[in-house]
């Protein structure tokens, strides 16, 4: 089967210059992150903004983006770091794995509002980093192993499960008070 819109997984995910290891993922985060100053400052110039005003915006957004991302990978993935075998320590430790994109989208979303603020743009010249943020998350996905990538279908298949569930549960609690009716009652 072939798949027209599948992006491969490299083929190797770590290579090393003497004894440091270059990672795929971090490596398209750097380029996702060039890419977006890239775009957004081109958007904010167009509409006014002084020139490199990105740089001052990526300084917020990029370490709101990188607390984001950890924050929404601890929060829902408890087990790694609370309760039995889960160790809280290690949700500090951001260099062993561990990245959510949608919690970066929000982080890094978060940093450009604050850092617009701090320059004094307007709300509106905000909106136009988010297409670079956009372009930042597809970056990433590029970089990540197959196995971790977000499957949208496999979301959208458990949704429509969990989704059906309920209805499931109230017509089977039904037709179960139906068979339990005693017939004098009935």
């Amino acid at each position: 089967m072939v798949h027209l819109a599948s992006i491969p997984s490299p083929t190797q995910g770590v290579w090393h210059i003497g004894s440091i290891p270059i990672r795929a993922y971090a490596l398209c985060i750097v380029l996702g992150i060039i890419a977006a100053c890239i775009i957004t400052d081109i958007r904010l110039r167009r509409r006014g903004a002084p020139p490199y005003a990105v740089l001052d915006v990526a300084v917020w957004a990029v370490p709101a983006g990188i607390i984001g991302a950890r924050l929404y990978h601890v929060i829902t993935s408890p087990s790694l770091y609370f309760g039995d075998g889960g160790n809280f320590v290690d949700a500090f430790k951001i260099w062993q794995g561990g990245l959510g994109i949608w919690g970066g989208v929000a982080g890094g979303t978060v940093g450009a509002w604050i850092a617009a603020r701090r320059l004094g743009l307007p709300l509106t010249m905000t909106a136009f980093s988010f297409i670079g943020i956009a372009v930042t998350a597809a970056t990433i996905v590029v970089g990540t192993p197959q196995k971790k990538r977000p499957s949208f279908g496999e979301t959208l298949k458990r949704a429509s499960r969990i989704a059906a569930q309920p209805a499931t549960r109230a017509q089977a609690t039904a037709a179960a008070a139906v068979e339990t009716v005693p017939a004098s009652e009935a």
